[in-house]
C-alpha cells in the first residue's frame, strides 16, 4: 500500500476508472487491487493498456502499474519518446537479442536514462 495526501488519491483512480472504460482490467483485483481506504491504496494492476488511455500518457505517482504490450520491437521507443516522460524503462523478452535493437534505440537517442532487462523499473541501491 501506498499513502497519499489526497483523500481518495483523485488522480490514481481517474486512471485507473478511464482504463477500465477503454477496455483495461485490474488483473490483481482479487487481491484488493486498486482499493483505496483513507490515503492508502493497494497496488493496481492494469491489462492491457493502450494509447487511448489516461493511464498511457499520465505520470501517476500513486501505485498504478499499466501494463503495455508491443508486437512491434521498436514500439516502445516511439512510446517513451512520445512521451513527456519517460526516465527509466524495464524490457522483458525472452532473449536479450530479441530487444537489442529497442535498447539501441532507446539508449541512442537517450529517450531513457536507466535501461533495464527481464527486471522491473524502479529504485535501486545507486539512487
Amino acid at each position: 500500500m501506498l499513502p497519499s495526501p489526497h483523500l481518495p488519491d483523485p488522480k490514481n483512480r481517474e486512471c485507473i476508472d478511464d482504463a477500465i472504460a477503454h477496455g483495461a482490467a485490474i488483473i490483481n483485483a482479487e487481491n484488493g487491487g486498486g482499493n483505496q481506504g483513507y490515503s492508502l491504496m493497494k497496488p493496481a494492476i492494469l491489462y492491457p493498456t493502450n494509447r487511448d488511455m489516461k493511464i498511457y500518457w499520465e505520470e501517476q505517482l500513486g501505485p498504478v502499474i499499466p501494463v503495455i504490450a508491443f508486437d512491434d520491437e521498436l514500439a516502445p521507443v516511439d512510446y517513451v519518446t512520445e512521451s513527456k516522460y519517460g526516465m527509466q524503462a524495464s524490457i522483458f523478452s525472452e532473449t536479450r537479442n530479441a530487444f537489442h535493437s529497442t535498447s539501441i534505440s532507446l539508449h541512442d537517442s537517450w529517450a531513457v536514462s536507466i535501461l533495464m532487462y527481464n527486471v522491473s523499473a524502479g529504485l535501486t541501491p545507486s539512487h
